[in-house]
């Protein structure tokens, strides 16, 4: 019986009920497709990261961290093997990693020299699909190299142009070896693009006199759900190599994630107290109007619950019943947008790519936060009735009688 007063209560005055009920939609789509264009800048960052950067896994020397020359891994044969014949590999990267200087006739930039097999690379990070101007490595290009955009807006170059790379041994060394520019390429990391030159490993390898030289290994899995399996396989391999996840070896990137996920629920709860007061100031509205009514019920001997209770479910009711309706709207928009995307490539590429991020933003409904969501959306029921309750509690039943 209170469930139905209550809900012909909030209908005494339709125009104002549905007033409330569009403003919670509209607040439930809101902060929905807010979350998804949060949803959708975090998925393409790590998309990033992974298939441009660092793969799901990378292997280095553990002493890595404390040496400034990248040590070289031991038994690298063995685990070639192992990563060629894994199941949960889709490929791989051997690397050779070196700090340097590039020089041009125009100037100079500290760079990080790669080595790489085409094959691997391409595979891995798909490198050569990058490619703006020019051609991508092979396996015969020894004294060629691949630079990124902003760098060769930095050093003034372009394709067939040489360029002197100055990078140093074990030992500290200094040596110096022209290079021509076979092809610049532009990824969604412009930062990375200002400074990482990918040359042929085996050119390292012959410029060092060191055989053969892996610093680093990038794997990239066919299934993700399993990098934690393949992790603890790989680690238990030698006790010389460290195998870290993307998460570790781009904590910038982990840390973003983590920081938009916690910040997304206080972009939501910030819109719904924000609707939590218009919803609050129309129950008062509701309750004055019914001043003698109430009094009326506490008169015949309504207890106080039961008028707490039929209030309360009042502005549960103003509250609920606009959520589906926000719900479907969102996901909607959302659906049409996860085709066509949003482009920001002529108002902000330049900005969304000093971020890591792409230009074209494809929303993700967010559905593993409806939980969450719905849960504040019942605690700012619960807000919103604290005041009309407290009202109609205090109402003095004779005065309101009078009245």
């Amino acid at each position: 019986m209170i469930v139905k007063l209550a809900w012909k209560n909030n209908w005494r005055n339709p125009v104002r009920s549905l007033i409330v009920l569009l403003s919670v939609a509209m607040s439930v789509f809101a902060g929905i497709f807010i979350l998804a264009l949060y949803q959708g800048m975090m998925d393409s960052r790590t998309r990033n990261v992974i298939n441009h950067e660092t793969g799901h896994l990378q292997i280095h020397h553990k002493k890595y961290k404390e040496e400034e020359w990248l040590p070289a891994l031991p038994r690298v044969d063995v685990l070639d093997t192992v990563l060629r014949n894994s199941s949960l590999v889709s490929a791989y990267a051997l690397r050779s990693v070196l700090n340097g200087m590039a020089s041009t006739p125009t100037g100079s930039n500290g760079i990080q020299l790669v080595g790489i097999e085409p094959e691997g690379e391409y595979g891995t990070t798909g490198t050569n699909q990058t490619i703006i101007e020019g051609k991508p490595l092979t396996s015969q290009d020894e004294h060629h190299v691949m630079i990124g955009k902003r760098l060769a807006d930095k050093l003034g170059v372009h394709t067939g142009q040489k360029m002197v790379l100055t990078f140093a041994d074990s030992a500290g060394n200094l040596m110096s070896s022209a290079f021509r520019i076979k092809g610049i390429y532009q990824t969604e990391n412009a930062i990375r693009d200002a400074f990482r030159v990918y040359v042929l490993r085996k050119t390292i390898s012959y410029q060092l006199q060191t055989p053969d030289l892996v610093q680093e290994v990038s794997i990239v899995m066919s299934n993700p759900d399993s990098l934690l399996v393949l992790a603890h396989r790989l680690s238990l391999l030698t006790g010389d190599h460290l195998v870290e996840t993307w998460m570790e070896t781009s904590p910038e990137t982990y840390l973003m994630i983590s920081f938009v996920d916690r910040y997304s629920y206080v972009v939501m709860t910030v819109l719904l107290l924000a609707i939590a007061f218009g919803i609050m100031n129309t129950m008062m509205m509701s309750v004055l109007e019914r001043s003698g009514e109430i009094g009326m019920l506490r008169a015949v001997g309504m207890p106080v619950r039961v008028l707490v209770s039929m209030i309360s479910l009042e502005t549960l009711f103003l509250t609920v019943l606009g959520v589906p309706v926000g719900l479907c709207l969102s996901w909607i928009l959302i659906l049409l947008l996860q085709h066509t995307g949003i482009d920001f490539s002529k108002t902000g590429a330049e900005m969304m790519a000093s971020f890591g991020f792409e230009s074209r933003l494809f929303p993700v409904y967010p559905l593993s936060k409806i939980p969450g969501i719905l849960l504040l959306i019942f605690l700012t029921s619960l807000f919103s009735a604290l005041l009309p309750v407290w009202k109609s509690v205090q109402l003095n039943t004779l005065r309101s009688l009078q009245e």
